[in-house]
C-alpha cells in the first residue's frame, strides 16, 4: 500500500510540475523572455531529482560533517553573505528562530546555497512527499529531517548541456510535509514526544527572505523558480510572492 500510493502521490506531483502554467511562466529572463529551446534540457535534468524526491529511492542523502563546503547560523551579527561562499560548492545556512523540522528528533532545519554568479538566481523547493495525518506520517510518506540534493541533474556544475550550471542555486529544504506552505503544531501521540511541526511557511520564508538580502537590492538577468514532487507545489505556492 505505501508503494502504491507513494507511487501515485508522486506522478500527480510531478506531473503537476511538468504541465502547469508555473513551469513555463517562470523560466524567463530579466526582459520577460523565456529560455525557449532550453526548456526540454531543463526538463531532463530536473528527472533524476523528481525521481528520488519522495525520498523512497532516495538518491538524496543524508547530511555528514562533510556535506557542506561551509556552514553559517543566521543571527544579529551573522548575516551568512553570499558573497563569503565558495563558488559551485554547497554552503548550509541555519536561519534559527522558529524554523524548525517536523519532529523533535529531527535534525535543525537550515537550507543550502550553492554560489554562482550573483546576477543569475535559481530558488529550488526541494520535494519529499506530503504527512497530513499521524498515520501518513507513521507510514514515511514525508521526509523528516534536511537531506540534501547531491550533483545530479540541474545541480551538476561539470554538464556543459545544464542551462544553469553557472546559476547561484538556493535549494530550499523540505522536512515538514506540507508543501513549503503549513504553519502549525499537532499532537500525534504516537510520534516522538507527540509533538509535530508542519511550519515550511516559515522555512521557506527564511530562505527567501536570505535571498532578498543578498539579490534584492539589485537586477537579476535571470531568475528562476523550479521545484519538484512537493516542491512543484510549494514553488506554485510561493511564485506570486517570489515575482513581485
Amino acid at each position: 500500500v505505501k508503494g502504491s500510493l507513494a507511487l501515485a502521490l508522486a506522478v500527480a506531483l510531478i506531473l503537476a510540475f511538468v504541465y502547469s502554467p508555473f513551469h513555463t511562466a517562470l523560466h524567463g529572463n530579466g526582459a520577460g523572455g523565456s529560455i525557449g529551446d532550453s526548456e526540454t534540457i531543463a526538463q531532463a535534468l530536473l528527472q533524476p531529482i523528481v525521481q528520488h524526491a519522495l525520498g523512497f529511492d532516495d538518491g538524496a542523502s543524508a547530511l555528514s560533517a562533510g556535506t557542506f563546503a561551509a556552514s553559517c547560523t543566521l543571527g544579529q551579527y551573522e548575516r551568512c553573505p553570499f558573497h563569503s561562499m565558495p563558488r559551485d560548492k554547497p554552503s548550509a545556512v541555519l536561519p534559527g528562530g522558529a524554523t524548525s523540522c517536523m519532529l523533535t528528533t529531527s535534525s535543525p532545519y537550515m537550507f543550502y546555497v550553492v554560489a554562482g554568479n550573483s546576477n543569475k538566481l535559481l530558488i529550488y523547493f526541494q520535494g519529499g512527499g506530503g504527512c497530513f495525518d499521524e498515520r501518513s506520517s507513521a507510514m514515511g510518506l514525508c521526509r523528516q529531517n534536511v537531506t540534501y540534493d547531491g550533483d545530479q541533474g540541474i545541480f551538476d556544475r561539470n554538464n556543459s548541456l545544464n542551462p544553469f550550471r553557472e546559476y547561484t542555486i538556493l535549494v530550499v529544504t523540505y522536512c515538514t510535509g506540507d508543501a513549503h506552505a503549513g504553519n502549525a503544531t499537532n499532537s500525534w501521540k504516537s510520534l516522538p514526544n507527540g509533538k509535530v511541526r508542519q511550519v515550511g511557511y516559515i522555512n521557506a520564508k527564511a530562505a527567501i527572505d536570505w535571498a532578498k538580502a543578498n539579490f534584492g537590492a539589485s537586477r537579476l538577468d535571470d531568475f528562476v523558480v523550479a521545484g519538484s514532487s512537493a516542491g512543484s507545489l510549494g514553488a506554485q505556492m510561493w511564485a506570486n510572492t517570489l515575482l513581485q
